[in-house]
């Protein structure tokens, strides 16, 4: 079972393979992967929930990525901005979080509330053999969230994309519904 006061940690399943784990010890509680539908670029799965995710870049409008749930195909939370690192995430319940770097750790990114109460936090670990892993750090406040598992999958995606070489780890199918979204 899942353990609140351990990190989880996001990993590649094996080197240069697009596929990665969410892992806590050896148990693993999350993966994604690319999409295999058109309209999708990637489907995710935490604690027995799942998202497909879609994205559209826009040079005005910036980026916009929108989730669904895969099991009854209603929205999930939605993410907009001018980078992958620095943006919003509406949720489906209307509330607004604020996604950005950490000002004291260049590489850590951070989900917090309007508020500024930190929900979640991704803090990556760089190891031997090339590969990397990311700890996702769940603070008291995220931990209570009935959408905590669409945001930890929606947070590991935008940090994967947030770096350059990361852009391409999921390859976009065709276009997608996300364009529409844009007002």
């Amino acid at each position: 079972s899942l353990d609140p006061t351990r990190p989880l940690v996001w990993r590649r399943v094996m080197p240069r393979v697009p596929e990665f784990e969410l892992r806590q010890g050896d148990a693993v509680f999350g993966e994604m992967e690319p999409a295999g539908q058109p309209d999708a670029v990637a489907t995710g799965e935490c604690l027995g929930r799942s998202l497909e995710l879609r994205e559209e870049t826009h040079f005005f409008r910036g980026i916009l990525v929108e989730s669904s749930l895969t099991s009854s195909g209603g929205p999930g939370p939605l993410f907009r901005g001018r980078w992958y690192g620095w943006g919003r995430i509406a949720t489906p319940g209307g509330e607004v979080l604020r996604w950005r770097h950490a000002l004291t750790r260049m590489y850590d990114h951070i989900l917090t509330t309007p508020r500024g109460v930190e929900l979640l936090r991704l803090r990556p670990a760089f190891l031997r053999f090339c590969r990397t892993e990311t700890r996702v750090l769940i603070r008291d406040a995220g931990w209570g969230r009935a959408d905590l598992a669409e945001l930890v999958i929606l947070t590991w995606f935008l940090r994967v994309h947030s770096e350059a070489p990361g852009r391409g780890v999921f390859k976009k199918q065709g276009r997608g519904r996300a364009r529409d979204a844009f007002p």
